[in-house]
């Protein structure tokens, strides 16, 4: 059976405080997070694309895009410490930094596969 689970968060606390009042509906499997801000439009759905990721890897996924550099500040930006095409290991996530000190153009783009490690 499907649950849809809709919670309103007042004030909002973030997407992590979201994702720990959720856990007994996730319990020990791997979900995903979509958030609404950003629509992403391919031929392929992204959520489709993260999930063969997920398969291959059994790793948790997220939806980057490269950004021009002048705009990182407004993303939270991946760290890539190796790829393999357009796959990459991430090695640390930074929040909205200054162009300078950002260590990619690679922006989050509010889609996510999260496995119960990180309740």
């Amino acid at each position: 059976m499907k649950r849809l689970i809709r919670k309103a968060i007042i004030p909002a606390a973030g997407l992590g405080n979201a994702i720990w009042c959720a856990q007994s509906f996730i319990g020990d499997e791997p979900f995903a997070v979509l958030l609404g801000d950003d629509v992403v439009v391919n031929p392929e759905p992204c959520l489709r694309q993260m999930i063969r990721v997920f398969e291959h890897t059994d790793r948790s996924v997220i939806a980057v895009q490269r950004v021009p550099l002048n705009d990182v500040s407004r993303y939270g930006v991946v760290q890539p410490v190796d790829n393999t095409g357009a796959l990459h290991v991430v090695g640390q996530l930074l929040e909205k930094p200054r162009p300078e000190q950002a260590p990619s153009n690679l922006a989050i783009i509010g889609r996510y596969i999260l496995t119960p490690a990180y309740l």
